[in-house]
């Protein structure tokens, strides 16, 4: 019999020549027009977030721009170092007061049930930054886990997605171990000996503007859905108040879920396995109601954009190739009407490649 590890290449490429023999007609709905225009390069590691500012200005990792991402200026130093601290900072979100709040992706590991979250704060467009300051966040059920280097971790990872709901609730989602969670992942990389298990995700919350955080709901352990466990969930709010969560669950070219919740977040749905493949995704809902996905490291591993005209998830119907060889993460964000601003990671130039997408409906 074959290695596991050859085993699953086999299987991988019998799927990428299937895909090139079957075409993308199935997703590709000529009632959805995508057009990607040109791109930039910026100075900014591979998981950074674009975000827009009160002031129309748009900014990623210390580095801003004022013409909608086509060129782009350093922010002053202080900001800069702050954007590239050991917090790694990526979630982030504009507040309907104007005021920009980031989460450090990595809190301090304090005790089992209980992490350090870091927040940074801005009411200047991030012209200057508050941060990090120290903020509680429970997590009843919490545990450690190993990292790949072996280490014992507190492996509560906050993610790329966070979002103010009407109410002023704050939401962004988490990925790690609770108690329980021990079943050995089946990423090739990794060997039963390194004790890596596969991952979870919740939802944390906070009430308070983000001075303090609770675990607010989890869809559940699901080692039996895919080699990894979900992980790295991208998070935005439907039309009609239904949160959706987009997960990843390997490392190349395998599905990534979705998981929805109709109470804010404290109970979720079974992950959905989707069409998309790949890492880190990114859903957006746009002005429009269509709802967008980016997502990289897929198979093939290109960037891709997703999209799903309903607006809900339930059908994703389109699928445009923004660049070939996206081996990195990739994010979205409208900057105005049918404009959206897609990035990710070119690791050959080893920046952030920015590129312009017009997207409408021609129907």
């Amino acid at each position: 019999m074959l290695p596991r590890h050859t085993q699953r290449r086999l299987l991988i490429l019998v799927a990428v020549l299937s895909t090139a023999a079957n075409g993308d007609e199935k997703f590709d709905d000529p009632r959805i027009k995508v057009t990607v225009g040109s791109s930039v390069l910026v100075s900014a590691r591979f998981d950074s977030v674009v975000h827009q500012l009160a002031d129309g200005s748009l900014f990623v990792q210390g580095n801003r721009s004022t013409d909608g991402g086509k060129t782009w200026v350093n922010s002053p130093a202080p900001v800069r170092a702050g954007f590239h601290d050991k917090w790694s900072q990526s979630a982030g979100c504009l507040l309907r007061d104007g005021t920009f709040i980031g989460l450090g992706s990595r809190p301090e590991f304090t005790r089992l049930d209980q992490r350090i979250l870091k927040v940074y704060r801005s009411k200047d467009n991030l012209q200057t930054v508050v941060g990090p300051t120290d903020a509680v966040l429970d997590i009843p059920r919490g545990t450690g886990g190993r990292s790949e280097t072996g280490e014992y971790t507190g492996a509560a990872i906050v993610e790329h997605s966070l979002i103010e709901r009407p109410d002023g609730t704050l939401i962004a989602g988490a990925y790690g171990w609770w108690k329980g969670d021990e079943e050995y992942s089946m990423l090739e990389k990794y060997v039963p000996e390194m004790n890596m298990y596969k991952t979870r995700v919740w939802v944390i919350s906070s009430q308070d503007r983000g001075k303090t955080w609770q675990t607010l709901g989890t869809p559940g352990y699901w080692p039996e859905l895919g080699p990894e466990g979900m992980g790295e969930p991208g998070l935005t709010e439907l039309a009609n108040g239904d949160l959706l969560m987009v997960l990843r669950n390997g490392e190349w070219g395998e599905p990534v879920f979705q998981t929805r919740s109709a109470d804010g977040g404290r109970t979720w749905s079974k992950p959905e396995k989707l069409p998309a493949t790949g890492v880190w995704p990114t859903p957006y809902l746009m002005s429009n109601g269509m709802l967008v996905l980016a997502v990289g490291r897929g198979r093939p591993p290109n960037y891709y954009l997703w999209c799903c005209s309903d607006g809900r998830g339930e059908t994703w119907q389109s699928r445009t190739l923004v660049a070939k060889g996206g081996k990195g993460y990739a994010s979205v964000i409208e900057i105005a009407p049918g404009q959206l601003v897609y990035s990710g990671y070119n690791k050959v130039k080893r920046a952030l490649q920015i590129w312009q997408i017009t997207i409408e409906r021609t129907e």
